[in-house]
């Protein structure tokens, strides 16, 4: 019974952590007893002795162990659920008693005091007691038994592991005990057998699973009592240190089992040790390392029992060796359960050794026991050779491991041979005591008096031995003991020994109806049989000569889960498949429905832009039965027809390409099929897209000032991709599952959880796109060897001069010039000499992207005028499913960056300055402005304009909006294309040596050349190369974007080019339009972005020519003609850059003039002047000193001027600012380093969008120079400039460029060449970012305080661009945390929560007022990267989102220490992933991946 119902006793729980604290100290000096001195724990016992009567100090010891046996079991009952209504309060009270910190002050100290009092209670066996005072029950002797048997009713496990009550059992003799006053005072009718009350057991459950779980508390509790006992007597200092390293080294072992842990993880481990090794520990650190002295001593553990495994931009992480596991103890009571359970999984089986001829894994399932006091290690021996505990270890063996026990009506009515009961922890710790067992009756001495040592009490299976007992002896009572004898049982009789249960469980793992999963517990169970073997001949005798060989060939634990987890995603994945096919069946179904409900006499109406059309653009099913006009020309065909699979055709992107959602073979995509009964339409392949505002090629930083130019207003568009492919009604349906609606503006992609927000259409390739050519050398030569001059007077792109056919309607088309041409445009047959609208656009469109390549018929003979003439009677009205998707592609495009200008800028603001292909927004703004001035109210574009809005105009406005739209999409892939080579050549160079390859295959590249300027992609193979790969790596996967780019500009490619290229045309080739002034529809070149206007003109000839390899016209029908237009398209493409070549290296020249010599737009007359003055009188005075290139600059020049002083210069007139020869030779020099570079970029997109030549830049290497790539691509400014066609053009170029005279009001806001000439344009921003040297330097210089790094935009020279400086702003960042906390803390000493920006260092408040993203738009376009000071957390923002990354400053081991004191510097390579972040353009995916993973910050709380 518990002491407090049989007398009165008050002794609480504050005074039982004291007394325990005391118990602590005494144990660390010498046990002395000699009568007169006594110290130590020894002498504690023995001065008690003295001083009190054996009575007394009886019921001092059970009042020491009645409150903590009292508490332990009530934190088992919580630990085993069954306190579940008192919540999660109760769940942390036990987590802070049983776990660090807290664990040694509380769950420590009262495991403490009940060794103690069962020691003390052993001291007390050796007094002589009277016979009268043992009658009279005064004095009861306490045993280890009755501390277990004590055990069992507090842990409420008596009954439910089978043991039978004493008093029901001996009757007699409980009634002479109780007469006798041993159960406490009763009256005198208790005494009586009739009226006496026998003691009951109570049980807190009846559930088995529960008991069985307070089962596995009560074991592990003995396993604590063995294992966890008081440290042995120090002999001196150094020996005391050895023990604290040795606690210090067990306590890191078992924090690694659970999996790898940082520097900071572990440094939480002096907590659970004494305060005593924490100092000593400390002094000797001191030595090593006076900064952190305590972190020292650790180090020196980890290096000796663990391996740092350093990951890139993460903290290091200590990972245990392989032999350290056999230091693990599975019962370690200073970490949790979940650790244990990942220590099951990540222990590894244990070394293979021949025994009996066969392979066996067997190690011993618990390690050696760390030494212990000379005073309390008796218990080791007293518990594990207690009757009670074996008996309890054979009931669980027998539970488990038995075959017959589920057949005998004898078991059954034993609640623990319940099923729900049986458990692998409780086999576990049964293991774990038996291998102590084993420890304990090691090494013993011969001796007379061993029974002081323990296991030789009252309930011992030792008791009465005259005989010290060895091994031998506990093995043969214990493994080979009768199981009637060890039970006390008639029930066991005849059963099997624990050894056989053991042979069993490490033979076969257990018995039919239960195996255990756990290796180390079988390799356990066979080390036992190998010990019992080894020690005892009766357990050889008994067990033979089997092999307790595990199953080196059965998977691991983690392999089994592996494998299970992979089968059940498998399934899940092919349920979810099925259930989205059954969706988006359903939801055409009900669309269907609705539409025909809905639909008009005059025809049928689209219901939803998501869903799929069920017919094909221009096809009407009523009233037409003429051929698909989406197959452009070609004869229908039919299922079968798609299904054959011709040993000659190509697999094509598409083959390989499938749905992730539907996993539908995307060849069936244009056909309409049935499915479980329904109709299915036509599925688009699409492809998942991100589209981002950016601000990384233009410099980035904070809102720019006034006066700056376009480049650093204005943002850009970035585009990528993640490669994977959906249908649009699949994606459709699928947000729709989840619960989002249609116009969501941003998802995740279902396959990679990548962000996107748009779909872009998948365009299937040709084999003649994705292979290398064998062509005739003459042939090829003959075409390439052309010069520029050659190409201009032959080429058809300059229609006004080579081809008489058509005329300019002076907008942005050419229309026919006579009815009977020999070659018409794509819309001349429809038009008839009638300018083009949005619905021919649509028209073309769907024509040309609808159509696949592997279901053309090569015996078509519908030409493209009988193609186009069937599509004019067609339907109008209505977009096809593959133009719905592009439009909203390019829809996306424009908007994102107007929106992020807007936010960015302001609505005023912007309105000065909206940029180039914004025509229709320039012309709301100027319009809207006169309208408000005559007292009109404003409206919206076109009706602003005032012009007659018939049918046919309204097409014409909407069309020029589309290829505004359209150009817009060109420019977004040319910033993607020019961000992601930026990006590439920026970890190149970055990174060291062993990564190159890694960056090279993220990017898709084969390799570097020309210094690290050019980057040259992989070349197709001449035979049997697969096409895949050109799709790989980022810059690959914007192939998918260029194939659409270029088949949504063949139809338009006359007018791209014109518009692009801006080539002269003559006064009859012009159709005037109304004399109502317009804004134009793209810039002029000199004004405009140049590499925007190329890639444009190399989109429309590289789209022409896949029109002509694709079979969509008569006259490209044969191979050879079919290899004459793919080099005539490299031709095409290679002219168009160097063209834009000269147009780059003069508009470079004229800006840069214009800057220094401090010319406003309106005098560029002044400008003409002054500039021709100085060529005619200085340079040409000079030229001998002049180099070369600076003589082709100025003879440029006077080409440009050449219409406009067509008379000498009056060399007599001086000006007021003179051109110097040094102000012109750096002009010369800006212009060439900006013309190599936009060499590069052209190079580069080139290639992505002609794979085939990249075969021409095979010969350059790395240290090539530049003139290699000049040669390669014909670059030669004198000899071009010798052409009167190609100054014919420039001198264009610079008439339409030059600045008008001013008119009227409206007139100068819609003129687009009042602004200067661009000295500096995106992408050649030159970052001057040197990070591994700096950084290196930086950390191993002495002078930290003097280190700083650049910041992420680096350092970026803008003319006219600067970024507005009335905030605190850092120039770069300090290496030392301690530096930046001086520096920003001096900036803003009125802010409590500093943030400071990291692409462009402004000082901001994060104290909640949203200012970090509000910066955010103004900075990067809504995206925005941030350093918090206090926090020292790194922030991204994307949009009104936030999230926290690592701190890139960090200590010594890779962490942020908060509040540790350690010095923190600038972490290399996490500072490089905040590069990454920024110039990589994946700080939005990160900030949505973050947050994915914890309850996200508010929204614009920063």
């Amino acid at each position: 019974l518990p002491v407090a119902q049989m007398r009165f006793l008050s002794f609480h729980l504050p005074l039982h952590r004291f007394l325990a604290s005391c118990l602590r100290k005494v144990a660390l000096r010498p046990n002395i007893a000699d009568g007169t001195n006594f110290n130590g724990v020894s002498g504690l016992l023995a001065k008690l002795k003295v001083t009190e009567s054996v009575v007394k100090l009886q019921q001092v010891y059970n009042g020491l162990i009645e409150f903590p046996i009292l508490v332990l079991s009530r934190a088992a009952q919580i630990r085993s659920k069954l306190w579940s209504r008192n919540g999660r309060k109760m769940l942390d009270q036990v987590f802070n008693y049983s776990e660090p910190s807290l664990c040694r002050t509380l769950r420590d100290a009262d495991l403490l005091l009940v060794q103690f009092a069962l020691i003390a209670h052993a001291s007390l066996a050796e007094e002589k007691i009277d016979d009268a005072l043992k009658g009279s029950g005064g004095f009861q002797r306490f045993t280890c038994t009755y501390f277990t048997n004590l055990l069992m009713h507090r842990f409420s496990i008596f009954e439910f592991i089978g043991f039978e009550s004493a008093p029901d059992r001996h009757e007699e003799r409980y009634l002479t005990e109780l007469a006798n006053g041993i159960w406490g005072e009763h009256d005198g009718s208790s005494r009586n057998r009739r009226t006496a009350v026998k003691p009951w057991v109570y049980s807190v459950t009846k559930e088995p699973d529960r008991s069985s779980s307070m089962l596995d508390e009560f074991l592990h509790l003995m396993i604590m009592m063995i294992t966890e006992l008081p440290s042995p007597i120090a002999a001196d200092k150094s020996d005391y240190l050895n023990q604290a390293k040795s606690r210090l080294r067990r306590e890191v072992v078992h924090r690694l089992v659970s999996g790898p842990k940082t520097h900071g993880d572990l440094a939480e481990i002096r907590h659970g040790l004494p305060i005593q090794d924490n100092e000593a520990l400390a002094e000797e650190g001191k030595l090593v390392n006076p900064i952190d002295a305590a972190g020292a001593a650790l180090e020196a553990v980890l290096v000796e029992v663990a391996d740092c495994k350093s990951i890139l931009r993460k903290p290091d992480n200590w990972q245990l060796q392989r032999w350290a596991w056999n230091e693990y103890d599975p019962a370690f009571y200073h970490i949790s359960v979940q650790s244990h359970q990942n220590a099951a999984e990540n222990r590894p089986i244990g070394i293979e050794t021949e025994r009996f001829g066969e392979k066996v894994a067997s190690f011993p399932y618990a390690p050696f026991p760390p030494p212990a006091h000379e005073s309390f290690v008796r218990l080791r021996k007293d518990i594990t050779s207690d009757s009670n505990i074996v008996s309890i270890l054979y009931r669980v063996l027998h539970m488990h491991c038995c075959d017959r026990h589920s057949q005998e009506q004898k078991f059954k009515t034993c609640r623990y041979y319940d099923k729900k009961a049986q458990s692998e922890i409780v086999i576990g710790r049964v293991l774990h005591l038996l291998t102590l067992g084993a420890y304990a009756w090691e090494n013993m001495t011969i001796s007379d008096q061993w029974g002081k040592d323990g296991g030789c009490d009252v309930g011992s299976i030792f008791v009465g031995s005259s005989d010290t007992p060895t091994q031998r002896h506990w093995i043969e009572k214990v493994l080979l003991g009768n199981p009637r004898d060890i039970t006390s049982s008639e029930m066991y009789r005849g059963e099997e020994t624990i050894i056989e249960f053991l042979n069993k469980l490490s033979r076969d793992g257990g018995s039919k109806h239960f195996q255990v999963e756990d290796k180390a517990i079988r390799a356990g169970a066979a080390w036992l049989c190998e010990y019992a073997v080894r020690c005892s001949p009766k357990a050889a005798a008994m067990i033979g000569r089997q092999s307790h060989t595990l199953n080196q060939n059965a998977e691991t634990d983690m392999q089994r889960r592996r494998r299970e987890a992979k089968e059940r995603a498998l399934r899940q994945m092919q349920e979810k498949m099925k259930k989205f096919e059954d969706t988006i069946i359903n939801v055409e179904d009900i669309d269907a429905m609705n539409a025909k409900e809905k639909t008009p006499p005059n025809g049928p109406t689209r219901t939803s832009p998501m869903v799929v059309d069920d017919k094909y653009v221009g096809s009407d099913s009523e009233t037409s039965s003429t051929p698909n006009p989406v197959a452009s020309g070609f004869m229908e065909y039919s299922g079968t027809d798609l299904r054959k699979k011709d040993q000659d055709s190509l697999q094509t992107q598409e083959n390989i390409l499938r749905c992730i959602v539907c996993a539908d073979d995307s060849r069936d995509s244009f056909l309409s099929k049935e499915k479980h009964g329904h109709k299915v339409g036509p599925k688009v392949l699409t492809l998942c897209g991100f589209v981002q505002a950016s601000t990384v090629l233009k410099g980035g930083g904070g809102a720019p000032s006034a006066e700056g130019g376009e480049m650093s207003n204005l943002v850009g568009t970035h585009v990528s991709l993640c490669g994977h492919a959906i249908h649009k009604s699949c994606c459709s349906s699928l947000l729709k599952e989840g619960g989002n609606r249609e116009k969501r503006s941003e998802f995740q992609c279902p396959l990679c959880r990548r962000l996107s927000n748009c779909l872009i259409p998948f365009i299937d390739v040709d084999k003649d796109w994705t292979k290398s050519h064998q062509s005739s050398f003459t042939e090829e030569k003959q075409i390439n060897t052309k010069g520029l001059h050659e190409f201009l007077e032959t080429t058809k792109w300059w229609v006004s001069r080579n081809d008489n056919s058509f005329i300019w309607n002076g907008r942005y088309s050419f229309i026919p010039n006579t009815a009977e041409s020999e070659e018409i445009s794509f819309f001349a047959f429809m038009t008839s000499k009638k300018s083009w609208g949005k619905k021919d656009i649509y028209k073309a469109w769907s024509s040309v992207m609808s159509s696949s390549s592997f279901v053309r018929r090569e015996d078509s003979r519908l030409s493209e005028s009988d193609s186009l003439q069937t599509s004019s009677h067609s339907d109008n009205s209505s977009i096809g499913p593959v133009s719905e998707v592009w439009k909203r592609f390019m829809d996306v495009c424009t908007d994102i960056s107007f929106k992020a200008d807007e936010k960015r800028l302001g609505e005023e603001r912007l309105q000065h300055n909206l940029g180039e292909f914004r025509h229709y927004l320039v012309e709301k703004v100027v319009f809207n402005e006169r309208n408000r001035r005559n007292g009109v109210a404003p409206s919206a574009w076109p009706v602003c304009t005032g012009m007659m809005l018939t049918h046919d105009a309204r097409q014409g406005l909407s069309a020029e909006k589309l290829i505004s739209k359209l150009f817009m999409t060109i420019q977004s892939f040319t910033y993607s294309c020019c961000a992601e080579e930026s990006e590439c050549k920026r970890q190149l160079q970055v990174d060291s040596a062993s990564n190159k390859a890694k960056i090279s295959s993220s990017f898709g590249i084969a390799k570097i050349a020309c210094k690290g300027s050019l980057l040259i992609l992989p070349k197709l193979s001449l035979i049997n190369e697969s096409e895949q790969g050109l799709f790989d790596g980022k810059i690959g996967r914007l192939r998918y974007c260029a194939q659409a780019l270029m088949l949504a500009t063949m139809p338009l490619s006359r007018e791209v080019v014109q518009l692009s290229m801006d080539f002269p045309l003559s006064e009859e080739s012009i159709s005037q339009p109304d004399g109502i002034s317009r804004a134009s529809i793209v810039f002029p070149l000199l004004c405009g972005h140049i590499l925007t206007h190329v890639v444009a003109a190399m989109c429309a000839s590289c789209g022409k020519e896949r029109s002509c390899s694709d079979t969509m016209s008569k006259s490209f029908a044969s191979e050879a003609s079919k290899s004459t237009a793919r080099f005539e398209n490299i031709r095409d493409c290679k002219k168009f850059i160097q063209l834009g070549y000269i147009a780059k290296v003069l508009q470079v020249l004229l800006g840069f003039l214009q800057q220094q010599l401090n010319y406003l737009p309106s005098e560029s007359s002044h400008l003409e002047k002054h500039i021709l003055h100085f060529i005619t009188n200085v340079l040409n005075r000079e030229a001998s000193s002049i180099m070369s290139w600076e003589k082709n600059c100025g003879h440029l020049l006077r080409v440009a001027f050449q219409s406009r002083c067509t008379s000498d210069v009056d060399t007599s007139k001086g000006f007021a600012s003179d051109l110097s020869i040094d102000t012109f030779v750096n002009a010369c020099m800006k212009a060439k380093e900006a013309g190599y570079s936009y060499l590069c970029n052209t190079c580069l997109i080139f290639q992505v969008l002609v794979p085939e030549s990249s075969s021409n830049f095979d010969n350059l290497d790395f240290n090539c120079d530049d003139e290699e790539v000049y040669k390669l691509m014909g670059i030669s400014l004198d000899e071009m400039l010798s052409s009167p066609l190609v100054c014919e053009v420039i001198n264009n170029w610079y008439e339409t460029g030059r600045p008008k005279t001013p008119g009227s009001e409206l007139e100068q806001g819609l003129d687009c060449t009042s602004s200067m000439f661009r000295a500096i344009d995106w992408p050649h921003v030159v970052y001057e970012r040197s990070l591994v040297n700096e950084a290196k330097n930086s950390i191993s210089s002495p002078k930290r305080f003097k280190q700083c790094l650049p910041l992420l935009r680096g350092s970026i020279s803008i003319n006219g661009g600067g970024i507005k400086n009335d905030k605190p702003r850092i120039k770069a960042l300090p290496v030392s945390y301690t530096d930046l906390y001086a520096e920003l803390g001096a900036l803003s000493q009125n802010i409590s929560s500093i943030a400071v920006c990291l692409v462009c260092g402004e000082v901001l408040n994060s104290d909640g007022k949203g200012e970090c993203t509000k910066h955010a738009y103004e900075c990067g376009g809504g995206c925005g990267i941030f350093f918090l000071l206090q926090d020292c957390y790194g922030l991204l923002i994307h949009k009104d989102l936030a999230a926290h990354v690592p701190s890139p400053y960090v200590d010594s081991h890779g962490e942020t220490p908060h509040y540790r004191g350690r010095p923190l510097f600038l972490d290399e390579s996490i500072y490089n992933a905040f590069c990454e972040y920024w110039s990589g353009h994946s700080a939005r995916q990160m900030v949505i991946s973050e947050r994915s993973k914890y309850i996200g910050l508010d929204n614009n709380f920063f």
